[in-house]
Parts: structure tokens; C-alpha cells; sequence
């Protein structure tokens, strides 16, 4: 009995005990607890207060450097003000050789400068104040004067070959069919000696041109004249033309208001003032300057035929001819002993009315003149590009043929002999058929119009080859030639399909006239970048990469050519008599204007194309250092550029002429006020105008990039001394493309 009340207390104390063990832990466990708490809350604070104390010493850092970053600035702007009169007087300095030498060279170009395109690029190369009233006046009445001579001369040759038709009649057709040509244009002409009323047209198969005569015509005494001149005289005189003759400098940069309507060769001279008459003896060096100028534009085009001169002398013999066949009220004029003795009575008081007109009171801008004006079917020249040229399709009558009648030839001669006449047809598409004259309705105002609702005949059907001295990156459009008001209007014209495959483009002429194809001037901007880079003494490669072609011009003193085009898309068949031409900067631009190949922007082409179009005086300054610069550096396009403001132009540049041996891509910031090299690459994920380690701020692009030279004023006078020539072509060219806008 003791044993067991002996083990049950010893139970009963066991579990006391364990009562009390588990309490202890319990109570250890709650106070540990606390412990770790109270631990982890002073951790957490000392992390705060640390992070707290490390952000201060962030902030305070950053602030002090951002002290010293605007210090250190501050200083170098404050350098760069101290030495800027300098610097800006080094550089001039040795640019001041550069123009020197381009102004001889231009005067010494100018003053033997003879027929047509060497007058216009004397009048639009000229500084203002340069040519006195006298000379200006004589040059435009020598263009005037040759134009004329042109025209009479395709007139006559024209009229000759018609009035013996029948002669040359073709056997198999019975009809003519005949192919003038020369190195500045290709006459094709038909005559309807057949008269079959089932004729419907006609192909020139080696020309790659054709007609398709209205039914009405088919039995008429009627001749079809399609000429196609390389030269185009019209195109200047219209008001919304961007990049003209008159209007433009060497550099493509506006000179001025376009010409006066008195100044046109559709303009007729009026007796002047006779007190503004020049000295006698002025006056006689004057007209013989004239009639020399005539003779040798006689003797050009009388031996064009021939195919003699090269490839920019067509041009200039006869590249006015265009504009004379349309100043007369008909597409083709008589031109009569009357009207040349009248010409040569008043040369002296054309050259008196000219100078007042062109002095006096000068027209507006063509874009504040015309703008909110135009038509719908008016063509604005500022955004479409005439391409090759002038096609001319003229309906004209058939003169009296020759009979051979024993040995005889018995011609029959008209009372009022005057040379080709017009003939009078008008056709017309779907959307005249009504008989409402259309805007551009050339006919004079006594003119009758047709009844309202009363149908016109057919329109002539035309079919032309876009020969492959053309470039054409789309399917060009077509219009015709308004003379009444001088404008190229796209009414009259229907039926537009062009042959991708055989380059052919088929329309309907309403009214015959002259007709002209038509291209997006900026089908080829923005560019995809662009390159320059020195390729030996004297030469400079410069590299376009444009929307649809990479184009490549090679610049030496005073001249650049265009070098090949890639294969792909056929385009290196195009322009074969261009490649390897060497020309001026300002004849290079307007030829392959002219040829479709335009990455030359013109004054309003920011109006139509989407750029960051760059501050003018910092992009002419850039344009002039980088020529200066091209035989020691490189340079190239930086997608930054497109992304800084309209004052801050970003490009590449390295040292040394090809990339194995030249030093990395570097970034270079130019503005109107200073320039310098950046810490940042091309590649860098955002833009910052941080300087490298040791650079410094410059007033000029010469000294940012030549700074680290002992030698830099003395450097850029040796290189302005050693090729002044090569500088301002290469200035000149890159002003034309202006690609630190366009790229």
C-alpha cells in the first residue's frame, strides 16, 4: 500500500515537474520573441538611417558634380569667348583664299561665255552689282535672239520636208514617214499623202513612238509632227517652278524674285526711255556682240543635224528653241521677213525696256504670288520634275505637193505664203465632251467656243519611249503646255497608262501642243544617309544614299561627274551618257534634275518632304569647313541628327581617308555659335552633349576637330592654299543636296 501511495506521488511529481518545464520554455520562448523583435526593429532602422545617410551623400555628390560639370562649362564657354575673335579670324583667313580664287575663276568663266546655257548661267551666277544694266540687257536679248533663231530653223526644216512629201512618200504605205535627229533632239514626222479613211496610226518603231490619228483626220490633208527636244525652255517661265535659271544660285539657295512677264521670250519689247540709251560706242560693241552670237547659233544649229558637239554642247545650242515654238498664238508660227526686220529695228529699245523692267519694280516670290491660287489641274513645279525634255505634237496643214509632168515640176504656190500653219482641230476625252472649254482653254478670248452640249472630235492618241537617258522610279504622269498662261496644266490630258516592262507611256491630247512627262521631285527624299571621304590628293567621293539609289559623285577642282549606279533595279542602264561627264556643281545639279535623278532639294521642298530642316547659317558654315577639312577628315551621317533641334547639327567624323586606317567614328555637335566633339558614340542609348576627357569648346568646326594640332591655323591656310578650287565645288555640292536637313 505505501509502495503504491509512494509511486503515485512520485507520477504526480513527475507531471508537476513537467508542468513547470513546459512553462519555463514557454516563458523563454516569449521572452526570446521580444527579443528577436526588438532586434529586427533596430536592424530595420539602421538600414533607414544608412540608406538615408547614402542617399544625402548621393545627392551631395551629384550636386557637386553637377557644380563642377557647370563650372567646368562655364569655363570652357568663357575660353571659347575669349578666343572666338580669334579663331573666327584664323578662319576666314584661310578661307578667305578660297573665295578669292573661286571669284577669279568664276569671272574668267563668265567673260568667255558664249551661246545659249552660258548666258543663263551667267545671268543666275552673277552676284547682284557684278554685270551692269547694259550687259544683263544684252544677255537676255542674245537668249531672246537665239531662241528665235532655233525655232525657224526646226520650222523650216520642218516646212521643207513637207513641201516635198510626196517625193519621199514611202512606197509601201504611199504616206511619209521620215526621223530627224540630232544630239539635242529627234523629229518625227508624218504626212497623210494616202488619205485612206481606214488609217488609224502609226508607229516610228526604232523610236519607240507612235499616234493613233482620230477618225476625222483620216482623210484630211493633215502632217503629224512629234518632236522631242532635250532642252526645255518652258518650264522657267512658269511661276511655281522651284529651281530655275533665274531664280537660283550655284548653290541652289534662292537668288530672288523670279522674272518679270516683260522679261519672257513670250514677251514683246516696247520702245523705251531714250535717255536710258547707252554711249555710242557701247551700243556698237553691243550689237556686234549680238549679231556674233547670232551667227554662231546659226551656224550650231544649222550643223546639229550632224550630230557633231558633246554632251553638254547640244544643250547649250539650242536649248531655247522650245520656248519660241510657243510664244506665238498657234502651236507652230510663220515666221516672216516682216517679223525678223521688226526684231532687228528694235534691239536697241528692247535692251532700254528690259533694264527698267528688271531694276525697277520686281515681282513677288513665286510661292507668296501664286499661293491658294493654283488650280486643281495646274501643275505645281515646286513638288512634280519635268523629265528629258519637250515633246511636241503638233497637227499641221499638209502644203501643196509638188506634180512631175514631163520633166516638169510644177509646184503650186500659196498668195500668203508663210511657212507651217497649224490645223484646226480640237479634240476631246470623256470630260469635255459636253463642250464647256476647260480652264486652261489656250484659245484667245474673241474666240468663239463650241456650243454648250455639243460633242468635239476624238482626242489624238500618243505613244512615246522613255528613252534610258531617263531615270524613273515610278509611273510618270503627263501634262500639256498652257501659252496663254504659262503654266503646265494637266486638263486636255487623259488616258495615262505607262509599260513598266517596255518603259512606253500612252495618253490622249486633247490639244496638240507642246507636252512634257512629269516625276515627284522628292520620290528620292529623305535620304538614308550619306558619306564624304578624301580618295587622294585632289579627289573627294561624296555618297548619297537615297530612298530608292545610292548615288556617288567624284569631286577634283572645279568640277564633279557622277559616278556608276548600282545594278539593282536596272537603274545602271540609265544615264550612260551621263556617268563619267564632268560638269559644274550647278550644270551636274540642273542635267540630272532634268534626267529624273533629283537629290537636289529646292527652295519649298521642306513643304513637301518630312526633315528637320537645320538652321541656314550653321549649315552653310558646316558645309564650308567640312570642304576645307576633307583631306584629313571624313564624315558621315548620325541617326542623332534627325532628333536635335532645328540649331544643333550632329554628324560622324574621323581622321584619315579610309576606315583601316583611320581612327574610330567619332560624334561631332556644330550650332551657328560654337562646335565640339562628344563623349558619346552612335550607338549610345540616349543623347548627351557631355565632352570628352580634355576637350575643349570651339568657336569653328576647323578648331574642334584640329585642336589637339599646335598647327591649326597654319594647317587650314596650307589646305585652303592647296586646293581653293576643290573647296568651293565641293561646298557648292554639298549645299545643293543639303543632306545635314534632308538626312
Amino acid at each position: 500500500m505505501n509502495i503504491v501511495k509512494r509511486r503515485m506521488s512520485l507520477s504526480c511529481f513527475r507531471r508537476e515537474q513537467s508542468a513547470r518545464s513546459r512553462s519555463v520554455v514557454a516563458s523563454g520562448k516569449r521572452r526570446s520573441g521580444k527579443v528577436d523583435k526588438q532586434k529586427e526593429e533596430e536592424r530595420r532602422r539602421q538600414e533607414e538611417e544608412e540608406a538615408r545617410i547614402r542617399k544625402e551623400q548621393e545627392e551631395a555628390e551629384r550636386q557637386e558634380k553637377e557644380r563642377l560639370e557647370v563650372e567646368e562649362r562655364e569655363r570652357l564657354e568663357a575660353k571659347e569667348r575669349e578666343r572666338r575673335d580669334g579663331e573666327l579670324a584664323e578662319l576666314s583667313e584661310a578661307l578667305q583664299a578660297v573665295r578669292l580664287s573661286t571669284a577669279q575663276a568664276e569671272s574668267q568663266q563668265r567673260a568667255s561665255a558664249q551661246l545659249i546655257e552660258e548666258l543663263e548661267f551667267v545671268l543666275a551666277d552673277t552676284p547682284d552689282g557684278v554685270l551692269n544694266v547694259q550687259t544683263v540687257s544684252r544677255h537676255r536679248h542674245s537668249i531672246l535672239q537665239l531662241q528665235e533663231i532655233i525655232a525657224r530653223k526646226l520650222d523650216q526644216v520642218t516646212h521643207d520636208l513637207l513641201k516635198c512629201a510626196s517625193k519621199d512618200a514611202d512606197l509601201e504605205t504611199g504616206n511619209l514617214q521620215t526621223v530627224v535627229e540630232s544630239p539635242f533632239m529627234t523629229l518625227m514626222l508624218w504626212a497623210n499623202l494616202n488619205k485612206n479613211p481606214r488609217f488609224k496610226g502609226y508607229e516610228f518603231a526604232d523610236r519607240g513612238a507612235g499616234f493613233e490619228l482620230p477618225k476625222p483626220l483620216a482623210a484630211c490633208p493633215v502632217a503629224v509632227r512629234i518632236l522631242w527636244t532635250r532642252y526645255d525652255h518652258l518650264t522657267h517661265l512658269c511661276a511655281t517652278s522651284d529651281l530655275t535659271p533665274a531664280t537660283t544660285t550655284t548653290d541652289g539657295v534662292p537668288a530672288g524674285p523670279a522674272a518679270d512677264p516683260a522679261e519672257r521670250s513670250d514677251a514683246r519689247p516696247q520702245t523705251g526711255d531714250a535717255t536710258a540709251a547707252p554711249p555710242e560706242k557701247e551700243r556698237r560693241e553691243e550689237e556686234a556682240a549680238e549679231q556674233e552670237g547670232k551667227e554662231e547659233g546659226e551656224a550650231a544649229v544649222g550643223g546639229g543635224g550632224g550630230g557633231g558637239g558633246g554632251a553638254e554642247e547640244p544643250n547649250a545650242q539650242a536649248e531655247e528653241g522650245a520656248a519660241q515654238i510657243e510664244r506665238r498664238k498657234s502651236p507652230m508660227s510663220t515666221s516672216s521677213q516682216a517679223d525678223d526686220e521688226k526684231v532687228a529695228g528694235t534691239e536697241e529699245e528692247t535692251e532700254i525696256t528690259v533694264v527698267e523692267t528688271d531694276r525697277a519694280a520686281p515681282p513677288e516670290l513665286p510661292v507668296q504670288q501664286h499661293d491658294g491660287t493654283m488650280g486643281s489641274d495646274e501643275v505645281d513645279l515646286r513638288q512634280q520634275l519635268p523629265l528629258g525634255g519637250v515633246l511636241y505634237v503638233d497637227l499641221l496643214e499638209l502644203p501643196p505637193q509638188p506634180t512631175f509632168i514631163s520633166g516638169w515640176t510644177i509646184t503650186q504656190e500659196l498668195e500668203e505664203e508663210g511657212g507651217l500653219r497649224s490645223y484646226p482641230y480640237r479634240g476631246g476625252d470623256a470630260a469635255t465632251q459636253r463642250g464647256a472649254p476647260s480652264a486652261g482653254d489656250s484659245r484667245g478670248a474673241g474666240e468663239e467656243h463650241e456650243a454648250e452640249g455639243e460633242p468635239r472630235d476624238p482626242p489624238l492618241g500618243v505613244t512615246v519611249a522613255v528613252p534610258p537617258s531617263l531615270v524613273v522610279f515610278e509611273a510618270p504622269q503627263v501634262a500639256r503646255w498652257d501659252p496663254q498662261r504659262q503654266r503646265w496644266r494637266t486638263d486636255d490630258v487623259s488616258d495615262v497608262t505607262y509599260d513598266e516592262a517596255t518603259r512606253k507611256v500612252a495618253f490622249r491630247l486633247a490639244t496638240a501642243g507642246p507636252v512634257c512627262l512629269l516625276a515627284d521631285a522628292h520620290v528620292n527624299m529623305p535620304y538614308h544617309g550619306w558619306e564624304l571621304r578624301s580618295k587622294g590628293p585632289q579627289r573627294v567621293l561624296f555618297t548619297v544614299m537615297a530612298a530608292f539609289v545610292d548615288v556617288e559623285f567624284e569631286i577634283r577642282p572645279g568640277e564633279c561627274r557622277l559616278c556608276e549606279l548600282p545594278e539593282e533595279g536596272g537603274e545602271s542602264k540609265t544615264l550612260s551618257s551621263l556617268r563619267g561627264v564632268w560638269m559644274s556643281p550647278a550644270r551636274l545639279r540642273d542635267t540630272l534634275r532634268r534626267h529624273g535623278l533629283n537629290v537636289f532639294p529646292g527652295a519649298h521642298s521642306d513643304k513637301y518632304v518630312a526633315v528637320n530642316v537645320k538652321d541656314a547659317q550653321a549649315e552653310s558654315r558646316a558645309y564650308e569647313q567640312m570642304a576645307l577639312l576633307v583631306s584629313n577628315f571624313s564624315f558621315s551621317w548620325s541617326r542623332w541628327n534627325a532628333t536635335r533641334g532645328v540649331h544643333q547639327l550632329v554628324m560622324q567624323v574621323r581622321e584619315g581617308e579610309e576606315a583601316a586606317g583611320g581612327d574610330a567614328w567619332g560624334l561631332l555637335l556644330v550650332t551657328a555659335e560654337r562646335s565640339c566633339r562628344l563623349r558619346m558614340s552612335e550607338s549610345a542609348p540616349a543623347f548627351t552633349d557631355e565632352l570628352p576627357d580634355g576637350a575643349e569648346l570651339h568657336s569653328t568646326l576647323c578648331h574642334a576637330l584640329l585642336a589637339a594640332r599646335d598647327s591649326t591655323p597654319a594647317e587650314m591656310r596650307a589646305a585652303a592654299t592647296a586646293a581653293p578650287a576643290l573647296t568651293s565645288t565641293l561646298r557648292q555640292l554639298l549645299a545643293s543636296t543639303r543632306v545635314l536637313s534632308y538626312c
